[in-house]
């Protein structure tokens, strides 16, 4: 597709699936021991995507050397060729540079960052970051591991609205007046020029509104899709499901309806492929620079609208991440795929950060058998059920806790015996809990 002609594609922009041409990968493996210490592998480019902290003092932005003091927290840091996952085509993976680092840490808290984003096109987007959280608790009975890492984007819906209203003050006289001559003399643009000033901007708002909220509450690209679908019908657009090309047969349906000939004969099909030739072949870029344009306006202003990561990331293949997880005992809660009882994984792209981030969320239970039979007489937490009551009857912290962690070291019921009620804790905890753990006896 020529570069001038993007600006035609914005009733599709929320359609499309843009596909990207061997974006850098990141990988990431995670063991968490039970004393909560870890082991983390990295494996990314050289180039951009690392803190400052990362590089040497004064070395240039496009720098690839690596910081001897950064370097040094990590076990080993060497090259790679190329991280596991090859390019879609098994094409050379370009540019980027890869390198592995390799490092064993007392507590995920003291892993190195090492991963940084910002967008040179839109500054004023700000930096997309991979932040960390990690709660060891140990309950006595077991122990439970909590654990949230997110790529962070921050895109609000006002801004984005205002990025799309800002961008449709650009589209309106940077199309419509240049429909006129891309179209020549054999068609009358006018009606399409109508449609595009009176009644599209409100169904591109709509559809702007619907692709936010449906990716801010993560309904997956099926369901976007649908949404958007159905804005579309609503507003009098047919969307054939069982057409080989629906979006193609749309485009068509379209120009027949806003564009005529002006020997005023029919339209055709034929008429819709030479229209589409015409919108093509336009020089659409002079076309900007006469109206006083210094870059290609549509893609500055998506850009702008998506925040750091542009449309083509939103939309298509981007950078992609691919990170696996391994925690201790039973995995009980996660948002990624279990690989194993104690193994997730998580892969996405940049784009999947829009609006808000993309979080990855593990939760397992590392049970004390041991404990629970030497003080219960059996195990009366065993599973994701009686962990959550449990941990609602004694909270996260307190006396009650405190309680039974000591009884469990103990081997002995005497700690919790000898609870006695105050401002803190009150005489039915204490009773309850007394109970919940003599059920075993």
């Amino acid at each position: 597709m020529h570069a001038h002609s993007r600006p035609c594609l914005l009733l599709a922009a929320f359609l499309m699936l843009v596909v990207g041409c061997n974006p850098p990968q990141f990988h990431a493996t995670t063991v968490v021991r039970s004393d909560g210490s870890c082991e983390r592998t990295i494996i990314q480019p050289r180039e951009g995507y690392l803190p400052r902290v990362a590089r040497p003092p004064g070395a240039a932005p496009d720098s690839t050397d690596l910081s001897p003091d950064w370097m040094a927290e990590w076990t080993s840091v060497t090259g790679a060729e190329r991280p596991p996952k090859k390019a879609p085509d098994n094409a050379p993976l370009g540019k980027y540079e890869y390198f592995t680092a390799h490092g064993t840490f007392k507590s995920p808290a003291e892993i190195p960052l090492h991963y940084l984003y910002a967008n040179k096109a839109t500054p004023e987007s700000g930096l997309s970051a991979l932040t960390r959280e990690f709660e060891r608790t140990d309950f006595g009975l077991f122990v439970e591991y909590r654990w949230k890492e997110t790529v962070t984007n921050s895109v609000t819906r006002e801004r984005f609205l205002d990025g799309i209203a800002g961008l449709l003050q650009i589209f309106g006289p940077y199309v419509t007046s240049g429909l006129p001559d891309a179209l020549g003399d054999a068609y009358d643009a006018a009606p399409l020029i109508r449609f595009l000033q009176d009644e599209a901007p409100a169904g591109i708002k709509e559809l702007a509104t619907t692709f936010y909220d449906a990716r801010l509450h993560h309904l997956g690209e099926d369901a976007t899709k649908r949404e958007l679908i159905e804005v579309l019908r609503r507003r009098g657009f047919g969307w054939d499901e069982k057409a080989k090309d629906p979006f193609g047969k749309l485009v068509e349906e379209t120009v027949q309806k806003y564009v005529r000939r002006t020997d005023n004969k029919p339209m055709t099909k034929e008429d819709v492929a030479t229209i589409s030739k015409l919108l093509n072949e336009f020089d659409w870029k002079s076309h900007g620079e006469k109206l006083g344009f210094e870059e290609d306006p549509f893609v500055h202003a998506l850009d702008s609208a998506f925040g750091i990561y542009p449309l083509i990331s939103v939309l298509g293949d981007a950078e992609s991440f691919d990170y696996s997880l391994e925690l201790p005992g039973t995995i009980i809660e996660t948002n990624g795929r279990l690989r194993t009882p104690n193994q997730t994984y998580w892969k996405f792209s940049a784009g999947d950060t829009f609006p808000s981030g993309y979080e990855m969320m593990a939760r397992s239970i590392l049970y004390n058998r041991d404990a629970q039979e030497k003080l219960c007489g059996k195990v009366v937490v065993g599973d994701g059920r009686s962990v959550e009551e449990f941990i609602k009857l004694v909270g996260r912290d307190g006396p009650l806790l405190k309680a039974v962690r000591e009884a469990c070291k103990e081997g002995k019921f005497d700690p919790i015996q000898n609870l006695r009620a105050n401002d803190k804790l009150s005489a039915s905890q204490i009773s309850t809990a007394r109970e919940f753990l003599r059920s075993g006896r």
